[in-house]
């Protein structure tokens, strides 16, 4: 790892969703160079005791970075607009069944570009101004379900209809550590914890973040049946 970051001058670190995140992160944070100025991927409210994970694990993972003695910026982005298009996540359910399922109690969510995310990320990497701040990141809009779903549907060219699961149904098929996590953040969820909008997005970049029918815009297509 020491050779991995010999004469790096600025890191990007992407939280992992492991239990051991904590011990990794603090671990590579140790082998740069004291000057070296740290940016790290967190999520939004993830150090407020409302919305606590397994054993304080985000808290940790922050307080790993924050006691490093290193330059350090902290993003709290909300949830991506790339779950939509990713097959890891929802784009199947939404170009093959026509669905999106999504435990969301009646919350909104104020969905964010990963690219308006990046762009803060750079900024924090490459200029000062930066160091001992915590950026919470969201796009210019808090949308209900139903109104995502809409706009998913203009953008795959079939209707496409938000289904209400529950916390239980959402986490069925999961275990342990995975089951504990996604547990608690679709709890946040429902309580409303991504539904606030900031212009951090804009005070820091000089751009308006994207909404999501621009993103849908380009990225739509991934979400459009193939003809069999």
């Amino acid at each position: 790892m020491a050779t991995a970051t010999d004469g790096v001058d600025a890191v990007y670190v992407v939280r992992p969703d492991r239990p051991d995140a904590p011990e990794l992160v603090g671990a590579l944070v140790a082998q740069t160079s004291p000057s070296t100025r740290v940016v790290l991927l967190s999520d939004k409210d993830a150090g407020h005791p409302g919305s606590d994970y397994p054993a304080g694990w985000a808290p940790s993972v922050e307080r790993a970075v924050r006691g490093s003695g290193r330059p350090w910026t902290i993003l709290r982005p909300g949830w991506f607009m790339q779950v939509f298009t990713d097959p890891r996540f929802y784009r199947h359910q939404i170009a093959d069944s026509g669905e999106l399922p999504f435990p969301s109690g009646g919350a909104e969510m104020a969905w964010i570009d990963a690219r308006d995310i990046a762009a803060v990320a750079g900024r924090a990497l490459i200029e000062d101004g930066h160091t001992g701040r915590t950026y919470q990141l969201s796009g210019p809009e808090s949308l209900s379900l139903p109104r995502t779903a809409e706009l998913l549907s203009a953008a795959a060219g079939h209707p496409v209809v938000h289904r209400d699961l529950t916390v239980d149904e959402a986490v069925a098929g999961t275990e342990g550590f995975e089951r504990d996590l996604n547990r608690l953040t679709f709890e946040r969820v429902r309580a409303g914890g991504f539904a606030v909008v900031t212009d951090t997005v804009a005070r820091v970049t000089g751009a308006a973040p994207r909404t999501l029918e621009d993103f849908l815009s380009t990225s739509g297509p991934a979400l459009r049946r193939t003809s069999r």
